[in-house]
């Protein structure tokens, strides 16, 4: 009889970080709101949404179905802001590679896209609450943007573009080439112009007028992803991996977790290979070490834990059976008790519900038939 189980199953060790991963994971399970969100009560409405969408990918990469309940849960509240808006662009960047946008939903959302890009191709746009970093930024007198302003937005709507398959929405090519020609046009100017501080196919933050890593990093992964191979490719990942200061970039958990993210999504000769597997694996340790500067905090949370899983790949083509292996276990009674947490909360509020709807029934009642003819008894 042939047997169907391997009575010698190989034995995973566990990945780079792996505890770190799982606490981070555990953290992001149990913190998640009653209404499907992340982010404290007090927390504007844009940056929930921003830090939900963040928090969904990071599960997505560790292996979370998207049937999941916490991700539905998480999608449900999502759901709510589908309307075309800029401040939601964070759901649309979302959904539309999970399959979730309608034609109308992705036309609506592109000639919104379309209405707002500027003249010269990009875009800007206010943040409504900024965190402290980002708070003494000012540029063309737009005083709340992101680090990175202009250049950052357009390379998020230029992946945004590229993730779009031309053929389930080939009715929209020509309303999305409107809008990527130009937004391509500069970028394509902007990495080809060379400035003191700004070596030629590098990205400079306009608000330092300085060749930046994180904006860099992310506009290799966009080329990459559009098959378009840089010249002088080898040079600019020097430069980027001689912009790591002791294991970071810029000394930020979201600059160094994004540069990580990018990197691990190009292709090296086996010279660079290696320089860049080095850089990866101190960026980790790096993370790790500063631990404190992204723990409790969703986004941060997110990304620094997107970060170790894509490292992890990166380094050891084994790490996804060795993570699920050592891990399903481990999460599985935090996700169960978080679930009951959630429901309990939702059974709660039902019930509340319930009762001021039957009080703001009875009440009037009382008034009318009870009390108001009682005061009218000789």
């Amino acid at each position: 009889m042939k047997l169907t189980i391997d009575p010698s199953p190989p034995i995973y060790r566990k990945p780079l970080y792996f505890d770190y991963i799982v606490e981070g994971l555990k953290y992001l399970v149990t913190s998640q709101n009653a209404d499907g969100s992340w982010g404290k009560k007090n927390l504007s409405t844009f940056r929930k949404i921003y830090y939900t969408t963040q928090v969904v990918q990071c599960l997505l990469r560790a292996g979370f179905p998207l049937n999941s309940r916490i991700i539905q849960n998480a999608l449900s509240y999502l759901d709510n802001y589908r309307q075309p808006d800029i401040e939601n662009r964070a759901v649309f960047f979302l959904y539309l590679p999970l399959g979730r946008l309608s034609e109308d939903e992705l036309r609506n959302y592109l000639e919104l896209l379309k209405e707002v890009q500027r003249d010269d191709g990009t875009f800007m746009y206010e943040i409504r609450d900024l965190e402290k970093e980002e708070e003494e930024i000012t540029m063309d007198e737009w005083p709340r943007v992101r680090r990175g302003i202009y250049v950052f937005y357009t390379l998020h709507a230029l992946h945004f573009l590229s993730m779009i398959d031309e053929q389930k929405y080939k009715n929209l090519t020509s309303l999305k080439n409107e809008i990527w020609n130009p937004a391509w046009q500069w970028l394509f100017k902007e990495l080809e112009r060379e400035e003191v501080k700004k070596p030629r196919y590098t990205l400079r933050d306009p608000y330092t007028n300085e060749a930046d890593p994180e904006l860099t990093s992310y506009g290799l992964a966009l080329l990459h992803k559009i098959g378009y191979q840089i010249p002088r490719f080898p040079e600019v990942i020097k430069w980027l991996l001689n912009k790591q200061v002791e294991g970071s970039w810029l000394y930020s958990c979201k600059a160094t977790s994004f540069v990580i993210m990018d990197l691990c999504t190009l292709s090296f000769d086996n010279s660079l290979l290696q320089l860049v597997k080095k850089a990866v694996e101190e960026a980790m340790k790096w993370l790790v070490k500063n631990k404190e500067k992204w723990e409790k905090n969703p986004n941060l949370t997110a990304l620094a834990i997107s970060a170790l899983i894509s490292g992890n790949i990166f380094l050891n083509p084994n790490f996804q059976e060795a993570f699920f292996v050592n891990y399903t276990e481990t999460l599985r009674k935090e996700i169960m008790e978080r679930e009951k947490q959630i429901r309990k909360a939702k059974r709660k509020t039902k019930i509340q519900n319930t009762i001021y709807f039957i009080l703001g029934i009875v009440i009037p009642l009382i008034i009318e038939y009870l009390i108001i003819p009682a005061l009218f008894i000789p």
